[in-house]
């Protein structure tokens, strides 16, 4: 069997609004992967695009930036899972590399929400769930992580101070990022506040964005844990970009400096 790596990481910076189109958001995250992994189009076997659909108007973007990205005529594809389409886009490219079907596979994941109203945003949000006999009923994701928390603290005895925790690791993730938006350390008692409001099931309307995962670059073996300790709070506009390939047996791999492989 075959091993398989993360040779290349890039990263856009995370923005409110984007002023360029979803080719060129792929682009930065593109160049910065293939200058990582010191690699040019041409080694580029196939190539995964992934993102939660509708959000930037296109309904099928994988051709369109693959074409913009120098990566035809080799065969690309979309994925879909919504907030963890990345995750699932890197799963697929694993699954091909490791079945012997390709030898390098580019990865990318991107989300354009500055297009739409935030009005528009909730809508396509709650569509994710189903139609039929939950999105027409105002369940939307902050509703969903209200509720999903609210049971699990019944169940497991998960406390209010756990919570806490969390946004507190958030920001903190943010603050360290020089690519995130959100870059001010929130102290306990704003922690203790906005937690307590979010675990009540209330929609929060006006909002978007909230339950989009954000993906980041940086240097890793292959183990992807690093990248997600570093994500910081999801943001509206970002793209992510990863090149896998069939490992050598030999071959020594950068450590994160910040958070090293266990």
């Amino acid at each position: 069997m075959r091993d398989v790596a993360v040779i290349g990481v890039g990263q856009s910076n995370f923005v409110r609004g984007y002023e360029g189109s979803i080719r060129e958001l792929a682009f930065e995250a593109f160049r910065e992967a293939m200058q990582d992994a010191g690699i040019t189009q041409k080694e580029v076997d196939a190539s995964v695009f992934c993102s939660a659909p509708e959000y930037d108007r296109q309904r099928s973007p994988a051709g369109v930036l693959a074409e913009y990205l120098g990566l035809i005529p080799q065969p690309t594809f979309y994925v879909e899972t919504v907030c963890s389409s990345s995750s699932t886009g890197i799963k697929v490219a694993y699954s091909m590399i490791k079945a012997g079907l390709h030898d390098l596979v580019v990865v990318l994941g991107f989300q354009k929400m500055s297009e739409i109203t935030s009005a528009e945003s909730q809508e396509r949000m709650g569509r994710g769930a189903d139609i039929q006999w939950e999105a027409p009923f105002g369940t939307m994701m902050p509703a969903y992580y209200a509720l999903y928390a609210q049971a699990y603290m019944a169940r497991h005895g998960l406390t209010h101070e756990d919570l806490m925790e969390v946004r507190i690791k958030s920001s903190t993730c943010g603050a360290i990022n020089e690519r995130a938006v959100y870059r001010k350390l929130s102290s306990r008692r704003t922690s203790e506040r906005v937690t307590r409001r979010q675990r009540w099931p209330v929609l929060l309307p006006g909002r978007s964005g909230s339950g989009t995962v954000a993906q980041t670059r940086m240097e890793v073996p292959a183990s992807f844990w690093p990248m997600l300790k570093r994500q910081g709070p999801s943001q509206r506009n970002r793209s992510g970009s990863w090149v896998l390939a069939r490992r050598p047996r030999q071959s020594t791999w950068r450590r994160d400096p910040i958070f090293p492989e266990a």
